[in-house]
């Protein structure tokens, strides 16, 4: 009930804040249900005063009740993200609208859709992942992206979706951390620019001529006979007296060493001008870009950043594609099949001989199909990646707001932090 009123409110306007109210009360709801069943765990229930239920009985009755409240859990889920998608005024593509062989999505707000979402700097990601998938053959001009269309499998239109969808989830996620680190003032900064550069050298170059400068007014007044706070060690013991009478140690290393040094008076002029200018080096640094930032990561941390946080987002996730797309398994299938048996002679085939046979099959018709312009295509992509990151904001909420663990954690995905870099593109390049 609490499932269908949530729906009610996002169809109807929701001034008086109705589903926020709607959505806090099923959280509570569900961390109530959930402290129930874990009591289920440390209760022995009688059916005849006598006889105990067995422990299998039991155990049946908990995995029954925790399926229905994942399933409360997932609607909860679903329902948050598309109260998401009508706060940008958009509107998701929804089931059906990519059954056909030609598919018509028609306009939708890109700024929102974008600059509504997105920090700054999650937008330059966003934007290399868009153009990386795009690839070459994208318009150059915003007219071409309606009037070009391309014909390719449904199979592989499901796979960048939710590919974008994780890269969404991601990008949430590491943008979050970037953000904090960025208020706290704990991002490292770059010396990138040539003024901070320049800074730097005249820096270095005034340090070295004050160097010499002290080392020259020692060795005379060492020559004069002056005093100085030089220290002196007084050696006792034998060996060290036998070294004393080395003429090599008394000879000083910096005379010998020492290279010359240069320093006109019109460019130690220039360089107090460029120290002394009032501003600090902070403020010729470059801030880490959220990309820079993101590759200072670890393997632990990338595959940390990268995974679903929950199972209820993955069994979502899992039949939002289905709707989407349709049966995701039979087009494996059909596209095994298309692609043919592996080689008699154990080689495994080169992308392009599997791109080759790819395109046989979509000319064919071997594969089910879909006609998508470059604009409904960057539509698709968008939406994905915009609805991994409102995924990743409902779990959140709901990790925060809820006093019981109603999320059923998902361990780490087994891959390298590798393929996860993939996700980023490379500058926009495909």
């Amino acid at each position: 009930a609490l499932g269908m009123a949530l729906r009610r409110t996002i169809d109807e306007s929701d001034e008086s804040g109705d589903f926020k109210w709607t959505q806090d009360e099923q959280i509570k709801w569900l961390s109530r249900e959930k402290d129930t069943i874990v009591a289920i765990r440390q209760t022995r229930v009688s059916d005849t005063g006598t006889k105990l239920v067995s422990r299998k009985q039991v155990q049946e009755a908990q995995r029954g009740k925790l399926v229905e409240l994942s399933k409360a859990v997932i609607d909860l889920l679903y329902n948050m993200i598309l109260k998401q998608f009508q706060g940008i005024g958009v509107e998701p593509v929804g089931a059906g609208e990519l059954d056909g062989p030609f598919a018509d999505l028609g306009p939708v707000n890109l700024i929102e859709l974008t600059t509504g979402i997105h920090t700054i700097e999650a937008l330059e990601m966003v934007k290399s992942h868009l153009m990386s998938i795009l690839g070459p053959m994208m318009p150059k001009n915003n007219q071409g992206f309606y009037t070009s269309a391309v014909k390719m499998p449904k199979l592989q239109m499901s796979q960048v979706y939710m590919t974008s969808v994780m890269f969404g989830y991601f990008l949430k996620r590491v943008d979050h951390r970037y953000q904090v680190a960025k208020q706290l003032g704990i991002l490292e900064r770059t010396y990138k620019s040539e003024e901070a550069v320049e800074r730097l050298e005249a820096m270095l170059r005034l340090s070295k001529s004050e160097s010499h400068e002290l080392s020259k007014s020692l060795r005379e007044n060492e020559s004069t006979g002056s005093s100085s706070s030089l220290e002196y060690t007084y050696y006792t013991d034998e060996d060290s007296v036998e070294d004393l009478n080395d003429p090599a140690a008394w000879t000083d290393p910096s005379e010998e060493e020492e290279e010359e040094f240069r320093y006109d008076a019109e460019t130690k002029r220039r360089d107090l001008e460029l120290v002394g200018d009032g501003r600090s080096l902070e403020d010729l640094a470059d801030p880490v870009s959220l990309r820079e930032y993101i590759e200072q990561f670890d393997s632990k941390t990338m595959v940390q950043c990268a995974s679903l946080m929950s199972q209820e987002a993955a069994v979502l996730l899992q039949e939002y594609q289905y709707a989407l797309f349709g049966n995701i398994r039979g087009l494996q299938k059909e596209m095994a099949l298309a692609l043919g048996p592996p080689s008699s002679e154990g080689q495994p085939p080169t992308a392009e001989q599997i791109m080759k046979k790819i395109a046989s099959a979509v000319e064919q018709d071997a594969v089910q199909t879909i006609i998508l312009t470059f604009a409904d295509q960057r539509r698709l992509i968008l939406e994905a990646v915009a609805m991994g990151s409102f995924l990743r904001d409902a779990e959140d909420y709901v990790e925060k707001e809820s006093t019981s663990d109603i999320l059923t954690p998902l361990p780490p995905l087994p891959f390298d932090d590798n393929s996860i870099k993939g996700l980023l593109g490379d500058g926009g390049q495909a």
